[in-house]
């Protein structure tokens, strides 16, 4: 019994090293089409992943983004395994909710 804990301790925290590894990937390639967008004096940015994806990864992504100001809108609504979308956009008012006229 011992052992087999032992090993599932060890898997767990592999995969949690893996989560935070992806997620710190994911961050800077975002980051990287961020800048990238600016520079071009865009105000919006798609970012997609063709890599497994895990939901804690993404939820830490989004809070990343909420923490430093973007609007963000997660398309999760995609075929198992394929990618995700995240849209980003920095514009003044939020163009992912409706606005009232």
């Amino acid at each position: 019994m011992i052992l087999a804990s032992e090993a599932f301790k060890k898997a767990t925290a592999l995969e949690e090293e893996k989560v935070l590894q992806e997620t710190e990937e994911m961050t800077q390639e975002i980051a990287t089409l961020i800048e990238e967008a600016i520079s071009r004096g865009e105000t919006r940015v798609a970012f997609s992943s063709r890599k497994r994806c895990f939901t804690k990864s993404i939820n830490n992504v989004e809070e990343i983004l909420k923490e430093n100001g973007y609007f963000y809108k997660v398309n999760r609504e995609v075929a198992p395994g394929l990618f995700f979308t995240i849209y980003i956009s920095w514009e003044p008012i939020n163009p992912f909710e409706p606005q009232v006229r």
